[in-house]
């Protein structure tokens, strides 16, 4: 129905130019009325567009989740770019001052965070809008914004890249350049955090990606480091605290669990180590016994489900032997506590080291190669109270690799569960109660945080009250740690209880923690403490080899001549017995020890060269501390001179235990 003249005006005019200005003149003689541009142009179109002001937007996306959506929010673009029809794009002025539009990419991107990692440098957090409605969130290094090809290589990496417009890298370039500067106004930057645990001089705590702050509130925080890989473990709080309090009651309120109800606490005390004094940063709770079904390493699951997996937090023994391995993981978990399950195998040597290490709470210092050179690696430290398992006495095992290894043992504190009248529940109610606090896995630790952040100040003042009152019970400077554990232990117990996590007897659970912080004391200075005396003894003993035993100590001018040893050596001479006869007595019962030795096995064996000697000046015994002496004099063998230490073994033998004032503190132990 329409005319030829109608079908070329509305459909044939697609080769036409634009729309005149004389034209508009014709239809609207007004409307060109004051324009600054009349007789200089002939159509509107060469002045451009007018830059658009948008928004910030909120769309509706995709998740991994089947039919779960998320609303995301698009910020404002920067001045002179835009979204549009599939392309983003800058909107420049040409030479003549009207602006132009230039596409340069046809993905949707901006930055939505700029991120500080724990070593000073920032990276961009970036997120990406997919053509299927989904989104991709990635970081790339700011050090990338240096240069164009090293920003586009970066981008390229996650399938973010420009379009074929001429100048579309310079254009893409500048709109990342100008959304950080938006962004740095718009929003403060975000932490990478690398480990778990306190943060900001104690003013918030983080466990997972979750920041508990002073101020009451939670946030979500980005991890980055050994804190990223090890997060599954303690996802966010599953279940509710009732769900975990009911089973953990059910099991461990009970007459006769004190012993497990102090494991169970010191778990949670772990939170609380940097509220000691500063050298305090953790003990092992070793839980030890040959008895089968005391629970052992269940007590420590049970304590561990308050923040997490408990099976993600356990290092078997083979785990534990890797000492990278090891104190990464340690250093991430800083003040969560984990779990060191069936040490039983463990090389003594290891576990010395270990057990010194770990109350120490840093690693040893080491270097890493940079390809330029060397640096001082990125050196762990934490506060945690961990648990330990094992079928036999771990105090024992420390006493079998070092001769005076109190040093360990005040750094670990262990229960003997078999010395306990422990009541035995059936296996499977207690394995049907374990599965419950898995279940409700996070919501005591979550309750627990948010406690200790929000009362700092009356934590400190808890700790130091309960630290005074376990004074009087455990006194002496090495049992310090002792005391520290207990206090974190007890007023952890406390909190715990007016929580509702527990119902514990915290009474008893007091009474319970100063009798065996006392039995600890005793057995270390049984089985771990060697005294000077007992320390001589097993110097003699374990230098004999080297010392010449003879009848006489003759001059070499002797019309007697020389003799010969009566035993056989082996190894270097460093020391010399002398019997004595009827005709020659001055020097019966006299050993000389080459001093040089006699330290070097103090120092090995962790005893106080010092200490042995004043022993010997106490008993009488001691003839001379420094004298040179020839050894081999009167004897058939070659001359051996040394410094040494000469004994009246006769002397120190009447003489019976002794009562040794120890010089380095203000106690006194007896010789024998």
């Amino acid at each position: 129905g329409h005319d030829s003249t109608d079908w070329a005006i509305r459909y044939d005019s697609w080769d036409a130019g634009p729309t005149t200005c004389e034209h508009f003149s014709k239809c609207n003689p007004n409307g060109c009325m004051g324009c600054e541009f009349k007789g200089k142009i002939n159509t509107p179109l060469v002045l451009g567009r007018v830059i658009p002001v948008t928004k910030d937007e909120e769309v509706t996306v995709e998740t991994a989740a089947p039919d779960v959506v998320e609303v995301v929010t698009i910020p404002a673009y920067p001045h002179g770019y835009q979204w549009n029809n599939g392309l983003l794009s800058r909107i420049l002025p040409d030479k003549d001052g009207i602006n132009q539009v230039h596409s340069f990419t046809s993905h949707q991107f901006y930055p939505t965070m700029r991120i500080r990692g724990e070593d000073g440098t920032y990276r961009i957090g970036m997120r990406m809008h997919l053509h299927n409605n989904r989104i991709r969130d990635f970081q790339m290094p700011f050090e990338a914004m240096a240069s164009q090809s090293d920003m586009l290589k970066s981008l390229a990496k996650y399938e973010l890249m420009q379009s074929n417009h001429a100048n579309a890298g310079t254009h893409l370039t500048a709109y990342l350049r100008d959304s950080l500067e938006q962004l740095k106004r718009r929003a403060e930057e975000t932490n990478t955090l690398t480990s778990f645990g306190w943060k900001d001089e104690m003013r918030g705590f983080l466990i997972g990606d979750r920041y508990y702050h002073a101020d009451g509130t939670v946030k979500r925080v980005l991890l980055g480091g050994y804190a990223a890989q090890k997060q599954a473990a303690l996802t966010a709080p599953q279940g509710t605290l009732a769900g975990y309090a009911k089973p953990l009651n059910y099991v461990y309120n009970r007459e006769g669990m004190e012993s497990l109800q102090y494991a169970i606490c010191s778990g949670w005390g772990s939170l609380l180590n940097p509220f000691c004094e500063e050298l305090y940063c953790g003990l092992l709770l070793a839980i030890t016994g040959g008895d089968s079904g005391k629970g052992k390493s269940t007590v420590a699951y049970a304590s561990v489900y308050a923040f997490g997996d408990s099976n993600a937090m356990a290092l078997k023994s083979d785990d534990a032997g890797t000492r990278n391995a090891l104190w990464a993981t340690v250093g991430a978990f800083n003040n969560i506590p984990l779990i060191f399950d069936e040490l039983t195998g463990v090389e003594a040597e290891w576990f010395s080291n270990f057990t010194y290490t770990l109350s120490l709470g840093e690693e040893r210092a080491r270097l890493q190669s940079t390809g330029g050179g060397v640096k001082f690696a990125n050196q762990a430290a934490w506060k945690m109270s961990p648990f330990g398992t094992a079928n036999k006495d771990l105090h024992g095992v420390l006493a079998a690799t070092q001769a005076n290894s109190q040093a360990e043992a005040v750094r670990m504190v262990q229960i003997h569960v078999d010395s306990y009248p422990i009541p035995k529940l059936e296996e499977t109610e207690v394995q049907m109660a374990l599965a419950q606090m898995k279940s409700n896995r996070g919501t005591a630790g979550a309750a627990l945080i948010q406690y200790a952040v929000t009362h700092t100040e009356e934590i400190f003042n808890r700790i130091r009250a309960k630290v005074a009152m376990l004074v009087e019970h455990i006194p002496g400077t090495k049992y310090r740690f002792y005391r520290s554990h207990a206090a974190c232990t007890l007023v952890a117990a406390e909190i715990a209880v007016a929580l509702g996590v527990c119902e514990f007897d915290v009474a008893k659970l007091t009474a319970f923690s100063i009798t065996l912080m006392q039995k600890l004391a005793r057995e270390i200075t049984v089985n771990n403490t060697v005294t000077s005396e007992d320390a001589f003894s097993r110097l003699v003993a374990s230098l004999m080899p080297g010392i010449v035993v003879t009848s006489e100590y003759r001059d070499s001018r002797s019309l007697a001549g020389v003799e010969s040893p009566r035993n056989m050596l082996k190894g270097p001479i460093i020391g010399r017995y002398v019997l004595g006869t009827k005709q020659a007595g001055e020097f019966a019962g006299r050993l000389f020890l080459c001093q040089k030795a006699m330290r070097e096995w103090c120092m090995k064996n962790r005893t106080d060269f010092n200490n042995v000697l004043d022993h010997l000046r106490y008993a009488g015994a001691l003839v001379h501390d420094d004298e040179r002496i020839t050894l081999t004099r009167g004897t058939d063998l070659p001359r051996v001179q040394q410094r040494c230490v000469v004994i009246n073994l006769n002397k120190l033998e009447a003489a019976g235990p002794v009562l040794v004032v120890d010089n380095t503190a203000t106690n006194t132990q007896a010789g024998a």
